[in-house]
């Protein structure tokens, strides 16, 4: 494991997904899923690793707490939790992966970005829930 900083909480190695039984079709079940058009999408071309290091570098390399043990580890989930059948396994996985390294994370950083937003401290919250994924 690597070390302790935002960005090593960010850029931690993912657990390795089996989408094996996925099913060929759209990837949604969401009554109100749009077809998306190539024509319709443009790459984000400003949206690079120098330019969030130019704008939040300083927060990247934050140490946090050695809460090693809040820490979403890609060993610790389970063959189930990895494996993408369906939607529904693609909101379990946001649910146990994605909420876990992010909420660490701005937990870390929440505190400078508030103030030099000049925000009211407050204790972040991040939270998805199933309903939050639709």
């Amino acid at each position: 494991m690597g070390g302790n900083t935002i960005l090593d909480l960010l850029t931690q190695e993912p657990p390795e997904l089996d989408n094996s039984r996925q099913r060929e079709g759209k990837n949604s079940d969401n009554a109100n899923w749009v077809k998306v058009r190539a024509t319709d999408v443009s790459p984000w071309e400003d949206f690079t690793l120098s330019a969030i290091r130019a704008a939040y570098g300083d927060l990247l390399v934050r140490e946090g707490p050695d809460d090693n043990e809040r820490r979403v580890h890609a060993e610790d989930m389970t063959e189930s939790q990895c494996e993408i059948a369906n939607e529904e396994a693609v909101d379990h996985l946001c649910l146990k992966w994605c909420e876990g390294v992010i909420k660490k994370s701005m937990k870390m950083c929440a505190a400078a970005i508030r103030t030099r937003l000049a925000l009211d401290q407050a204790e972040p919250t991040f939270q998805l829930r199933p309903r939050d994924l639709c």
